[in-house]
């Protein structure tokens, strides 16, 4: 017979294959509550839901975009699988969480929780004083990936074994939530043992914008003018031996291979356990689409080896 566990209750429930329906197993964990009764979202994290539902636009602040989607590994336990936290890119201005390709099926093939964040935009045509801007993608991102430690245990993830993964704008925003002590209270850090970053050049954004050119602008919009603001925004700023390892994609030109190079030898240098995947065959959308395809061969199986470390540690 199939077991429930319903998470931090310790409760173990017991089903005949013929009774295993979505209203009798959410009704299971109910009822394995102190009284049988539901808790509420102000007494804390709702009971777990032991039958994989996907929960969508679950709002982990007030504005329209602090929301997430959870995709649940497995239908038959809770709070037991690890957590991996997808950031999408586009350039602070654009992008959305449910473009996932892959991931979502190689996220439960590993056995991983996934939740997939949106946070608020850079709209370059908002005029500039009221335009979204650093610090608020880090802080969105660092919100979302709080309320995964606060809450997730009630969708089956492991609030104890949390990685984040981002693509693009959205790798050096976890690059910076991973390293930047303002984003996490220490107990969120301390639980995240990973960070990936798929190809960004924005680990130093005060050299990415004096570099020039189209990126230079994109850069400016989401931080500014200001040479300080830049120099605060760049994760190579932050490090310390008390992150997390991390996992850096190298690909493109040389120019942006030499600061992802150069942000590796930094993590090291701080006593950061750093591994580099190159990537010279894929575009930079392709390392995106790429990621959990059973067709990559480059990627996958390294950023899989990487969590299977970071989750058993």
């Amino acid at each position: 017979m199939p077991v429930v566990d319903c998470g931090a209750m310790k409760t173990r429930v017991l089903f005949s294959a013929g009774a295993v329906v979505a209203g009798l197993l959410a009704a299971a964990c109910v009822a394995a509550l102190p009284g049988g009764a539901q808790t509420s979202s102000a007494e804390g994290p709702p009971p777990c839901d032991p039958i994989g539902t996907v929960t969508r636009d679950i709002a982990y602040g007030p504005a329209s975009l602090q929301k997430l989607d959870v995709y649940p590994a497995a239908g038959d336990t809770c709070g037991t699988n690890p957590v991996v936290v997808w950031v999408h890119g586009g350039g602070w201005r654009t992008g959305d969480k449910a473009r996932l390709q892959a991931k979502r099926v190689w996220a439960r093939q590993n056995g991983w929780t996934l939740a997939s964040v949106n946070y608020r935009l850079s709209d370059p045509d908002v005029p500039a004083p009221r335009r979204i801007r650093y610090p608020t993608h880090n802080r969105d991102v660092g919100r979302a990936v709080s309320w995964v430690y606060d809450n997730i245990d009630g969708h089956g993830g492991d609030p104890s074994r949390i990685a984040l993964i981002g693509h693009s704008a959205g790798a050096q925003i976890v690059s910076s939530v991973g390293v930047d002590e303002d984003y996490l209270r220490r107990a969120v850090r301390e639980a995240v043992c990973g960070v990936v970053s798929l190809d960004t050049e924005g680990y130093d954004v005060t050299q990415r914008i004096r570099g020039g050119g189209w990126g230079a602008r994109l850069y400016r919009n989401a931080f500014g003018n200001d040479p300080a603001v830049w120099r605060d925004a760049s994760p190579i700023n932050h490090l310390d031996a008390t992150d997390a390892p991390q996992l850096v994609i190298r690909r493109g030109t040389l120019g942006r291979q030499r600061v992802q190079i150069e942000y590796a030898r930094a993590l090291r240098a701080a006593g950061v356990p750093a591994t580099v995947v190159v990537t010279p065959a894929y575009s930079h959308g392709e390392v995106n689409q790429y990621l959990g395809s059973v067709n990559d061969d480059v990627m996958t199986p390294e950023i899989e080896a990487f969590l299977d470390a970071c989750f058993a540690s």
